[in-house]
């Protein structure tokens, strides 16, 4: 992972129950908890590794991101941290923020 001054945007540690579906290449569906984000970005736990390019599908609160997998790092043989940079939210037609979608959980 980037070191904290290499990134764009903040990030800030949540932990909210979700679900992921793998759009492209069509691919399956788990169950995920988001560990943290930024304004663009996701990193989850999942119980896969994910390559790269991957394009996701997360639904979290309520909310429908869509998304490219940028890593995934195993952190043991049953538990995956995955990285997704957020193209999408569904339902907003502006510039995507997530820090907006969940600011209860975000700990500054």
């Amino acid at each position: 992972m980037a070191k904290s001054e290499d990134r764009r945007h903040a990030r800030y540690e949540i932990e909210a129950a979700g679900f992921m579906r793998i759009v492209d290449p069509p691919g399956g569906a788990f169950v995920i908890t988001v560990l943290d984000m930024s304004k663009e970005g996701l990193r989850i736990r999942c119980s896969r590794a994910l390559p790269e390019g991957t394009h996701v599908e997360v639904n979290c609160r309520r909310t429908r991101i869509l998304g490219e997998v940028r890593y995934a790092r195993a952190m043991n043989p049953a538990e995956f941290h995955v990285g997704i940079h957020a193209t999408s939210v569904l339902g907003l037609n502006s510039e995507v923020d997530l820090t907006v979608l969940f600011p209860d959980l975000i700990q500054r």
